[in-house]
């Protein structure tokens, strides 16, 4: 769940499914990684253009998404990295290979969150 106007305007977020020592550093890669699971996009219009879009902010209202990963987790398994679908095995992988990152629409980084909480 997040703040659909926490940038004050439109973002995407990339999830992804590898380990740290992969990740792609740059922004512009995203897209192209082999490692991307999703994307989602959220369009959210700045609170200076749009006059209702600061009531669900001041309110405190949150957003959310579903977005399916099982695809690469399948080549996860095929590979012997993940043992099967089971709870017991798709829990620890996801703590330990799923990361995300939020840009702006002109691809710069807004913030960099892993496992829920923020890298550096």
């Amino acid at each position: 769940m997040f703040l659909r106007n926490a940038f004050n305007g439109p973002f995407t977020i990339y999830f992804f499914l590898c380990p740290k020592s992969r990740f792609p550093d740059d922004p512009a890669e995203y897209a192209v990684s082999s490692f991307l699971a999703r994307i989602n996009h959220v369009f959210a219009a700045p609170r200076e253009v749009c006059d209702n879009c600061g009531q669900p902010d001041a309110a405190g209202v949150l957003a959310s998404d579903t977005v399916p990963i099982t695809p690469l987790q399948l080549d996860y398994m095929v590979n012997g990295t993940l043992e099967s679908m089971r709870a017991e095995h798709v829990c620890p992988f996801l703590v330990k290979y799923l990361r995300w990152r939020v840009v702006s629409v002109s691809h710069h980084p807004l913030c960099a969150l892993s496992r829920g909480r923020k890298e550096v």
